[in-house]
């Protein structure tokens, strides 16, 4: 249960940042590097199949 609080916490500190950065400097220009670091999340809890864009 506590691990489902905080993946639940975590995607929602991770939406929220990338909200902030996109609205901040568009979309195209943010990556995935400047998200995780703005929730202040490791990069390696976004699996890269999800991001090969960026």
């Amino acid at each position: 249960m506590k691990r489902e609080r905080q993946k639940k916490k975590t995607r929602i500190l991770l939406q929220q940042a990338a909200l902030r950065l996109f609205q901040k400097q568009g979309y195209e220009q943010t990556t995935v590097l400047q998200i995780t670091n703005e929730a202040g999340v490791a990069r390696g809890l976004i699996p890269s199949v999800q991001w090969q864009r960026k």
